[in-house]
């Protein structure tokens, strides 16, 4: 992970600007006065902004609302923009323009939103930035201090992370490690007020949050993380977002049976799911670390809650059935927290495959009428479509191989299982799981297309060794096929970038990728998509087609989603993804350009405007220096941790909740887990017991 995150935007200056090669192709940037077309690119080392010079006003149709106030510029978390300017005819003109850097010491995961000409983005270590739009310059910064208790905890995992803020009103709202949930002032970066949103004390589990919160109908809705521990139960809570006052909590598993009967009629059906004696071993967890969205029109909350811990299912209650509400989608009453429907994705889940990816919602034609609905494409490998009012099925198909199940029976949208990837079931506690714990599709947005009618999005084919191992979290190890057994073509991994047909639920086109993690997307009404990619680089193809249009390298990969929205008077500005770990870093907070002379070194805040100027000109390339690799074979030290990092070429260690992954490629080192050993589940204090480890590891979950 980066030390320093940065803001690059494309300026409008009053002359044409010469040729310049700035991503290994030749892009032409016409500049005319007052006007300018931004793409904003979020990563791990900076946040870019490129843009383009916009058309005549002649030629410009009439603007809609350019702000990208919510996570997916719309309630219905669709990652479109209705802005045309920047089309397929012209992206190629987009370039470099400025630089701001971001204070921080680790990579921006979340989308930034942008309201009223100003930038939100926020951080780790409960850190919220806002930036002017058109210069980059650091309007004010929000921090506050994080509670930690003693001890190896989730919290502490979760300090390093965080998915994003919510901007409502004249309020900025994140969630932090410790569970407090901050509104902040927009203007000034002042608290408002702070509320708990979970237990930061631990003793009733283990509780952190690092998703966005979402907001709709006057509220504040946040989940919360468990660490896929199984210590604790998952809850989503509503909060006046105007005084913080706790207007509702729903609990998304049952309660111990010892206490007596469950509170709520659906979570009375939902304990009979558990099996016997399923609370000795487990709290259940059912977390609702991020899969969030408000529906406006029919004033639901649709969320996404994780699966069950241990992963193992013969390690929970013998005889368990669908264990409620895990592995689901379910609809609550925004107003008052309860219980409309549940769909139920993977039954049985031993893979950790959750559905907390992104609840889109749209009409579709559905048997001659339009519907409402919600589309989700979780970790498990399949694109699922669901009625939005009642929760029926609808339809669904596999965007991507997998073998643990052959399809969802039609009728009643239930997995048809395969026994290859029940490694629980195998004499040797083994077996090749497709998709890779991590998921075929995980958090990263999506996007939809309303002219083209289809969704777009990134996915990973990462075969997995799974094995049985009880004393670690989950009670799973496995191993990802990363090109470390080159003889065998079966576990070659790759990636995706899919546009997906949600009626015909099939394909229209597919853009393979050598790296299989890569970023959320956008798309736009100018015939587009954007995605950032693994390999460092941010993209636009022809929505229709899939042809490839446009690439900048920004020297760092990327995960995260995209918005889009103009910094002047009529424009496009979008924005792409974050790769949470590498190692590519600047110091400085000042606002910079980057000088074309000397391999892109950061060049002093004095005179920025002149360099800036000259750089626009000259084509300073958006990537710093990558750190020296050692040569295959051969062990190198990451210099900013001191951690090892392996040759050159793919290579991978045995890696679960309670191993390191170390992926050398390309001068990226990417480490997305600590050592530790198992949680240890205590009657009244849960604590995780580790070899002098302070962080839970993680890696694309919770």
């Amino acid at each position: 992970m980066t030390n320093n995150d940065f803001t690059l935007l494309m300026r409008i200056s009053p002359r044409e600007a010469e040729e310049t090669d700035m991503t290994r192709a030749t892009t032409q940037a016409r500049m005319q006065a007052g006007r300018k077309i931004a793409v904003r690119v979020t990563h791990a080392s900076r946040l870019l902004v490129v843009a383009i010079g916009a058309m005549a006003t002649a030629l410009a149709p009439a603007a809609p609302n350019q702000d990208w106030p919510l996570l997916g510029r719309n309630a219905d978390m669709q990652h479109n923009s209705p802005l045309q300017l920047i089309n397929d005819k012209n992206v190629g003109q987009l370039g470099l323009a400025w630089v701001a850097e971001m204070p921080i010491k680790d990579g921006l995961a979340g989308n930034a939103l942008v309201v009223d000409g100003v930038i939100y983005q926020g951080a780790p270590r409960t850190q919220v930035f806002a930036n002017d739009l058109k210069t980059g310059k650091l309007l004010w910064k929000f921090e506050a201090p994080v509670k930690m208790t003693d001890g190896p905890s989730v919290p502490r995992w979760a300090y390093n992370i965080n998915r994003g803020i919510a901007v409502s009103g004249d309020h900025v709202f994140y969630a932090s490690a410790d569970c407090k949930l901050y509104a902040i002032n927009r203007k000034t970066g002042e608290r408002v007020w702070a509320v708990e949103a979970c237990d930061s004390s631990q003793e009733t589990g283990f509780y952190a949050m690092t998703m966005a919160p979402r907001v709709g109908g006057g509220k504040v809705f946040v989940g919360n993380t468990c660490g896929d521990t199984g210590v604790g139960r998952g809850h989503v809570d509503a909060f006046d977002e105007k005084t913080g006052k706790p207007l509702w909590r729903f609990y998304t598993v049952p309660d111990d049976p010892a206490n007596g009967k469950q509170k709520t009629p659906e979570l009375e059906r939902a304990v009979k799911t558990w099996g016997k004696d399923w609370h000795s071993k487990t709290n259940g967890c059912g977390s609702v670390w991020d899969g969030m969205t408000y529906d406006a029109k029919l004033n639901q909350l649709y969320i996404g809650v994780d699966g069950p811990g241990p992963w193992v299912p013969t390690m929970r209650g013998k005889g368990h059935g669908d264990e409620l509400y895990t592995n689901s989608v379910v609809a609550l009453d925004a107003s008052t927290g309860k219980y409309i429907w549940h769909y139920k994705q993977t039954p049985n889940d031993g893979w950790n495959y959750s559905p907390n990816a992104p609840l889109m919602l749209t009409e579709l034609p559905v048997g001659g009428k339009s519907r409402r609905v919600v589309m989700t494409a979780p970790k498990n490998g399949f694109f699922y479509v669901l009625d939005a009012k009642t929760g029926k099925f609808l339809s669904a198909n596999n965007l991507v191989p997998v073998n643990w199940a052959s399809g969802i029976d039609p009728k009643t949208g239930r997995p048809i299982f395969k026994a290859d990837a029940r490694y629980w079931e195998h004499k040797d506690g083994k077996a090749v799981i497709l998709p890779s714990t991590s998921g075929a599709h995980n958090w990263h947005a999506m996007a939809y297309n309303e002219q083209t009618g289809l969704v777009y999005l990134g996915a990973a084919v990462v075969p997995s060794l799974a094995e049985l191992k009880p004393d670690m979290i989950g009670g799973l190890s496995t191993h990802d096929y990363f090109g470390y057994e080159p003889g065998n073509e079966k576990y070659r991994p790759y990636g995706e970038l899919i546009a997906w047909d949600p009626v015909a639920q099939k394909a229209r086109w597919r853009v393979k990728r050598e790296i299989p993690y890569s970023g959320g997307t956008l798309t736009t009404a100018g015939n587009l998509v954007f995605q950032g990619t693994g390999d460092g680089k941010f993209e636009a193809f022809a929505a229709d087609t899939g042809k490839l249009l446009w690439s900048f390298d920004t020297g760092g990969g990327r995960h995260g989603g995209a918005d889009d929205r103009h910094a002047g008077r009529r424009a496009d500005r979008p924005h792409a993804g974050r790769q949470r770990w590498f190692d590519i870093h600047r110091p400085g907070p000042d606002a910079h350009c980057l000088d074309p002379a000397n391999a892109c070194v950061p060049v002093p805040s004095a005179g920025v405007q002149a360099r800036c100027d000259r750089d626009a000109r000259q084509g300073c390339a958006s990537h710093a220096p990558a750190t020296p690799t050692p040569a295959a074979g051969e062990q190198g030290t990451d210099p900013r941790r001191g951690d090892p990092v392996g040759g050159q070429g793919l290579r991978v260690l045995p890696w679960s909740r309670g191993h390191q992954l170390q992926r050398q490629h390309q001068g990226l080192a990417v480490r997305l887990g600590r050592n530790t050993r198992a949680v240890r589940r205590h009657r009244h204090r849960r604590a995780a017991q580790g070899p002098g480890h302070a962080d839970v590891p993680g890696h694309h979950d919770g």
